[in-house]
């Protein structure tokens, strides 16, 4: 197994970008525009059952969720093979990153959805001291109005650095699960295994990745979120680029679709 160098898999990221940038940005657009009606439904069925609006609502929510959560995989799917074609040195095409694979894509929605769940367990034990901190800030989001002090007790601030340390460990070490999950073809559970068993030796410089990908999307997100849009695959093709350095450029599962 390889060392990662972060500055490497920066250079060979934005390589990678710079081979097809029209292409991994009308993608990104698109994904946006296919998630944008997604999450007006949602904020509307939310708004219905806070003012008591039938359970059909809760049903209807549960199900947007569901497609929200296949259309982001299904764009993370794109992404990791558009970043892996364009590693390789071709230009990636926009019907690369559109193609459909179903297979892969069950891998990957399985595998996040089993994470989400370990997360939500972890967690669970923290729920009595974390939920009035939670409530605070949602309701400060709501109105706009910043609390004028967090319901902070010793025992919720232990908690509370607890819980945070957990989230950063567990999403560091799963900083490759797409392409694991998508490249290698492993079951979900074992997935997961595999993303600590090549992290946690290098747990830091993957978390220094992760901090310029946060970085890279926050300087995205500044620019009227018109920069998201290159920063999004730009942070794929370095994650991807990052995993080529860690374990080799073998496309196990034949994900890329193209033969090196």
């Amino acid at each position: 197994m390889g060392a990662l160098s972060v500055a490497q898999a920066t250079r060979e990221g934005w390589t990678a970008f710079r081979r097809a940038p029209v292409v991994f940005v009308a993608f990104s657009l698109l994904l946006a525009l296919l998630q944008l009606p997604i999450s007006v439904l949602q904020d509307s069925l939310g708004a219905a059952r806070t003012h008591g609006g039938a359970p059909s609502a809760l049903l209807l929510s549960l199900l947007l969720s569901l497609v929200a959560h296949g259309v982001n995989c299904w764009g993370i799917a794109g992404l990791v093979r558009g970043s892996w074609i364009a590693l390789e040195g071709r230009r990636p095409r926009l019907a690369d990153l559109l193609r459909w694979d179903g297979a892969a894509l069950l891998r990957l929605v399985l595998a996040t959805v089993l994470l989400a769940l370990l997360l939500s367990l972890v967690l669970l034990p923290f729920a009595p001291v974390l939920q009035p901190i939670v409530e605070a800030l949602e309701t400060a989001a709501a109105s706009g109005i910043a609390p004028a002090a967090l319901p902070v007790t010793p025992p919720g601030s232990l908690a509370l650095a607890i819980g945070l340390a957990l989230v950063v460990y567990v999403g560091v070490n799963q900083s490759f699960l797409g392409q694991i999950a998508l490249l290698e073809g492993p079951g979900a559970w074992r997935s997961l295994v595999r993303g600590r068993e090549v992290v946690d030796p290098q747990w830091w410089p993957v978390a220094q990745l992760r901090l310029l990908q946060a970085l890279l999307i926050l300087v995205g997100m500044l620019t009227c979120l018109v920069g998201v849009f290159v920063a999004l695959p730009l942070v794929t093709c370095i994650s991807t680029a990052a995993w080529r350095q860690l374990v080799g450029r073998q496309d196990q599962a034949g994900f890329s679709g193209r033969p090196a």
